[in-house]
């Protein structure tokens, strides 16, 4: 039993944040590949769907790739917000 009276055991990651301590993407998001070695490294794209999770607190994330106009999944943690000077 925790300090709250509650017997569920505590999640690894706040479900405010990813895994990775970075900020939680949602739908509409423009995001960056950020996964050294990764063929899509630097690619970006727009989040446009989740679809269960990779890990615990690490969904995927259907994500429109720019270059390839198609569609891939994506752990949450491989990505990042995509800044104006990334463009």
């Amino acid at each position: 039993m925790d300090s709250n009276g509650s017997d569920e055991p505590k999640s690894p990651v706040p479900s405010d944040e990813s895994p990775a301590g970075r900020e939680k993407l949602d739908l509409g998001d423009l995001v960056v590949v950020d996964q050294k070695g990764h063929p899509y490294n630097c690619r970006t794209g727009k989040v446009i769907g989740r679809r269960g999770e990779y890990a615990p607190g690490d969904p995927w994330l259907m994500v429109l790739v720019d270059l390839e106009r198609r569609c891939f999944l994506f752990p949450q943690s491989m990505l990042r917000l995509q800044n104006r000077k990334d463009n």
